[in-house]
């Protein structure tokens, strides 16, 4: 086998290549034949009596010896003697001079060669018919023609004007620029399922390719969310015959654009893909490194140009009967992750199967991860196979049973019940007031200045005199009081007054435009605004009376002593009555308003209560959200609900690291809710010391 190995070394330049820098750029030299025969890099490792894992380990250790471009044979050959008629041939060559074709080619003349020394003959291969230095000038005459014009026009057209990055949820910060550590996740498609992806394809009119690859799209919509995807895919790059059996890297990917917009059916989504595929082989003879320079991308050094997913079939066949030998292939893990995400394939004739695998960056991916991503695949597949044409593709069910039993019932919590909540939230609130007025309910740390505290005494004592308050100035039962304040103590007593009133109040943030202002207040029939002296200056309308929490008590014809006597009763809450109104943003369009009520405030916190262990585990509760968005409410309750403390932290000091960290130190802080441009911005060391938990919104 050795010596048939030499006669190849001879035969094709290309295995007898290195390269080196000269001048600063990078230049290729083969070394004559005899000098390369007589350093070819072969082995010979006698494991008769070694476990197979063993041999396996060994083989993979001499797969993944590095390369010296400059000095190392670019090729090796290693024999592994298991038994008298068993051995193991592992062949390794570095990407810069081979690629599958010539993989292939390389085992079937290697076992030609052989066969012939073994029976005494003189080896008798065609003649090679090129060289790869003729596929470069042809090349170079093809991009000098209007055919390269023709199809660098066919692919601009093709990607969107903007190429979408593709945004697969990682279990790892993607690091600033793009690594290529990898790893691989095997797995096979039992022979049912092959079968019915044949029988699919000739359905439709499709390949087996186009079937593959329909359902990894589907993959990549569920996991990124995105309806435009590109996912690149490898040709071969040898469309003129002479240089079918070369030696090189002559591999051009393609990259293949698919849009999901439109709830397509099965057979759309079939249509769809093979009009992509088929338009990529019709002008796939462009560079595509070319195109990548012609499309004046914007650099991003954290990930790969164009598309970051790969999807290979492998078609190309080596007979597993030749000679009297039988061939059986060992799939070796791979530790280089060029993309993201590649998903390679190839059926193996013995067995009617589809082996598949998953190659993947590990500084991106783990893999439990991939082994999940990769039954997910077999699921949408196997439905791909199963459903009706004019079923809608994206709809196809991509989680086994088991895993969405976990997820619907398990982790959902639907199989628990919990009581129904009877009471409300600001009546909660009072029992703690009541069972520990010294306690610190609020905390309002300043930029620079100490933290103002509020007890849950004073909390109860000043929220019960300001519904009172608001009472007498008629506020009533199911109205809606606006509130634009501050993020501050006065804050949360105007916001339990507002509901110790019977009222629903709507959270607004004082830096809006006046108009968006006018618009939530109007849209949602509030009667009452509650700011502060300047909100009170910028803000007027006949349809809505301003309030100031200075001149309440003046305005409202209740002394002050009456308005806090705690004797005086106070109103029955009905708790499918709303307790507060909050707004989308309006990102879509109009901003809506959303009622929620006493009840799902209640029932949200029970809940909480059960699962944050908040009487327990969390009491210092950082609060980070703005008072108009709904995190902010979710926030107030677990902390005051429970007994724990609300630690306020305003914009300015949101965005100040070092500070932010300083509070949550000296707060004590447990837990928090983080949007993710604010967690970025923390170091690892204040993120996993300060907070119990984290989550982001």
């Amino acid at each position: 086998m050795f010596a048939a190995f030499r006669v190849l070394i001879e035969r094709h330049p290309a295995l007898r290549a290195n390269f080196a820098h000269e001048h600063g750029r990078p230049m290729q030299k083969t070394a004559p034949a005899e000098d390369s025969v007589s350093r070819a890099d072969v082995a010979l490792f006698d494991v008769q009596d070694w476990s197979w894992d063993d041999i396996h380990t060994l083989i993979v250790s001499e797969y993944r010896k590095p390369y010296d471009l400059t000095h190392d044979p670019l090729v090796r050959l290693r024999l592994f003697r298991r038994g008298p008629c068993r051995w193991v041939l592992m062949k390794a060559v570095h990407h810069i001079i081979s690629d599958a074709i010539s993989t292939f080619t390389f085992i079937e003349e290697l076992l030609a060669v052989h066969e012939a020394l073994r029976l005494g003959r003189t080896p008798r291969l065609p003649p090679v018919p090129a060289r790869y230095v003729d596929f470069l000038n042809w090349q170079n005459q093809f991009l000098a023609g209007r055919d390269a014009r023709r199809m660098l026009d066919y692919w601009k057209a093709h990607l969107p004007a903007d190429i979408p990055a593709l945004g697969l949820p990682t279990d790892r910060p993607r690091p600033p620029v793009q690594t290529h550590n990898g790893a691989s996740e095997f797995f096979v498609l039992d022979a049912g399922l092959s079968a019915r992806v044949h029988a699919l394809a000739r359905e439709h009119d499709v390949t087996v390719f186009m079937v593959l690859i329909s359902a990894y799209y589907l993959l990549l919509h569920h996991y990124s969310g995105q309806d435009d995807i590109v996912v690149g895919s490898p040709v071969t790059g040898r469309t003129q015959e002479q240089f079918a059996k070369i030696y090189g890297y002559f591999v051009n990917p393609l990259p293949l654009h698919l849009d999901l917009a439109g709830q397509p059916t099965v057979a759309e989504l079939l249509g769809r893909v093979r009009d992509v595929v088929l338009g990529g082989l019709d002008h796939q003879e462009y560079p595509f490194v070319l195109l990548v320079e012609e499309l004046g991308l914007k650099h991003d050094p954290s990930r790969s140009a164009v598309f970051q997913a790969m999807f290979i079939l492998l078609t190309h066949k080596v007979a597993t009967e030749e000679y009297g030998y039988r061939l059986e292939y060992i799939e070796l893990p791979e530790e280089e992750g060029q993309f993201d995400l590649t998903l390679s394939a190839y059926e193996d004739e013995s067995d009617h199967r589809f082996h598949c695998v998953f190659k993947y960056n590990t500084d991106l991916f783990l893999a439990e991860t991939m082994r999940r991503m990769a039954s997910h695949y077999v699921n949408l597949l196997d439905a791909l196979t199963r459903v009706a044409p004019a079923e809608p593709a994206r709809r196809l069910e991509m989680l086994g049973a088991a895993e969405r039993e976990l997820l619907v019932d398990g982790w959902s919590g639907a199989g628990r019940r919990t009581a129904v909540p009877d009471v409300p939230v600001h009546r909660l609130i009072s029992r703690i007031a009541a069972e520990r007025p010294g306690s610190v309910a609020v905390s309002a740390p300043g930029e620079n200045g100490p933290a103002r505290r509020m007890t849950y005494g004073e909390l109860d004592v000043r929220s019960r005199a300001l519904a009172r308050r608001l009472r007498g100035l008629g506020v009533g039962d199911g109205a809606v009081v606006a509130v634009c304040l501050e993020k501050s103590p006065e804050l949360i007593v105007t916001l339990l007054a507002v509901l110790r009133a019977g009222a629903a109040y709507l959270p607004l943030d004082p830096r809006d435009p006046d108009d968006r202002l006018a618009s939530l207040i109007t849209h949602t029939g509030a009667a009452w605004f509650v700011t502060d002296a300047a909100g009170s200056e910028r803000f007027a309308s006949p349809a809505c009376r301003v309030l100031t929490l200075d001149d309440a008590p003046a305005k409202s014809g209740v002394r002050a002593g009456d308005a806090s006597d705690p004797d005086l009763p106070e109103p029955d809450v009905d708790m499918d009555a709303p307790a507060y109104v909050i707004h989308t943003s309006g990102s879509a369009g109009r901003p809506k308003a959303v009622l929620v009520s006493h009840r799902n405030i209640a029932s949200a916190y029970e809940s909480w209560r059960t699962e944050y262990r908040l009487e327990r585990d969390a009491t210092v509760h950082l609060q980070t959200a703005n008072p108009s968005f709904d995190v902010f409410t979710g926030d107030l309750v677990r902390a005051l609900c429970s007994g724990g403390t609300l630690v306020l932290v305003g914009r300015e000091l949101l965005f100040n690291t070092a500070r932010l960290y300083g509070v949550m130190r000296q707060e004590g802080v447990d837990c928090g809710e983080f949007v993710p441009s604010v967690v970025r911005g923390c170091s690892p060391t204040a993120s996993t010391t300060a907070a119990g938990w984290t989550s982001c919104a």
